[in-house]
């Protein structure tokens, strides 16, 4: 929820839809509020209903292993790219311009594999000082911005926005709300115990909704809707905007930090999830451990980077490809969730609720790629990326002794 292409979507997404954004957010984050909450039931949901791979016990389903490997495994690799790229280009043009935009990319990605190869705890914890700093440097922005005394400004948008435009514009406020399961495995690794599961997903929602919402405010009261909209940067506008050359150093710490928290939860939840996974016979015995699933995205990564695929135009394709996979995650968690109910209620709301939702989120991925122009190569690396995980899922595989069982 820490990635600062949010502050990308944010931006266009304020200056696409004007004061509507508020309305957006808000919808949002109540879908993904309610799919939270499914996350702490999930691990009383019997799981042959297919509830997800990762929040429940016993037999897993095909499916719901295909689809969350392929979207988060996809995520973690094409996304964390994104990022790393992204922060290259950050420190090289804020902080230090003599420094090479991949070679600060590959040092940041060097970072996070030392850490998370020193152990989860030390992961974890580093987790909660770059989270800590990204939120932290978005607070002061938008307390700056608040206190500010914006300038008159041309609030014209490019956008004529009707319902239609409305709707296409719809999906994309689900984005920046993607990942808040991950959390569990923060925790989990600190050492605290919680008696709900899903609450610090529940927080996690609420303050990021919040602070978002807080951003696009500002964004609107210091910024020209058109310049929000068109740029690629609009975060960079809205911090010289609210404070100047002092400004533009904080948001860039805001972008690094995110950007760390970001992969970092990532390479931290991925290697976790596929620990236990060959012990059932779902994936070859050398992915049981943490260790080699880590090496194995960071080479991954490493590889894209290298092979200049940071800027290729389908870099973002596959990263919004694997985000419409990880919506479907949650949808099939809502249908999981109200096929494994005890009566009518769920957590004590009512049973449908978890049908409306399902459908809501899969309404979005389909109104997602209608929209987009480049649906079909969309639709074809959903298609093959979860076909491929299904396909290795249908290879059998024995289990063995935990290899990397050394390093926790």
């Amino acid at each position: 929820m820490l990635s600062p292409e949010n502050l990308v979507i944010l931006g266009q997404q304020a200056g696409g839809a004007g004061r509507w954004v508020f309305l957006g957010l808000a919808v949002a984050a109540a879908l993904h509020f309610f799919t939270a909450r499914t996350f702490g039931q999930g691990f009383a949901v019997p799981d042959h209903y297919g509830g997800d791979i990762h929040s429940s016990r016993g037999p897993r389903s095909s499916l719901a292993l295909s689809l969350s490997l392929a979207a988060r495994g996809g995520f973690t690799l094409w996304g964390s790219t994104a990022l790393l790229v992204t922060a290259g280009y950050v420190f090289n043009e804020i902080f230090w311009p003599a420094y090479p935009n991949l070679g600060f990319s590959f040092t940041l990605l060097a970072l996070l594999l030392v850490l998370n190869l020193l152990g989860t705890r030390v992961a974890a914890f580093s987790q909660v000082v770059f989270a800590g700093v990204a939120l932290a440097g978005m607070t002061v922005l938008v307390v700056m911005g608040l206190l500010g005394s914006p300038a008159p400004l041309d609030q014209s948008s490019a956008l004529d926005l009707n319902w239609q435009k409305g709707l296409e514009l719809t999906p994309v406020f689900l984005f920046p709300f993607i990942g808040y399961e991950l959390s569990g495995f923060l925790w989990e690794k600190i050492g605290e115990e919680i008696d709900t599961p899903s609450a610090p997903m529940l927080a996690g929602i609420i303050a990021v909704f919040g602070l978002y919402s807080l951003w696009c405010l500002i964004s609107l009261r210091h910024v020209p809707l058109l310049k929000l909209q068109e740029s690629t940067v609009p975060y960079a506008y809205v911090a010289r905007a609210v404070g100047g050359e002092p400004g533009l150093l904080i948001i860039g710490a805001v972008l690094l930090a995110g950007t760390l928290a970001a992969a970092n939860a990532l390479l931290l939840a991925m290697p976790i999830m596929t620990a236990d996974l060959p012990a059932s016979g779902l994936l070859p015995v050398i992915f049981r451990g943490r260790v080699f699933t880590l090496l194995l995205l960071g080479v991954g990564i490493a590889l894209t980077l290298a092979l200049g695929l940071g800027g290729s135009p389908n870099l973002p394709r596959f990263v919004k490809a694997s985000l419409l996979l990880w919506l479907l995650i949650y949808a099939r968690q809502h249908l999981a969730t109200w096929l494994g109910r005890d009566g009518g209620l769920i957590n004590g709301e009512p049973a449908a609720l978890s049908v409306i939702c399902a459908l809501a989120l899969i309404a979005a991925v389909v109104l997602a790629l209608i929209a987009d122009p480049d649906r079909a190569i969309l639709g074809l690396y959903m298609f093959l990326a979860v076909g491929s995980v299904a396909l290795l899922n249908a290879i059998p595989h024995g289990t063995g002794r935990n290899i990397n069982q050394g390093i926790t």
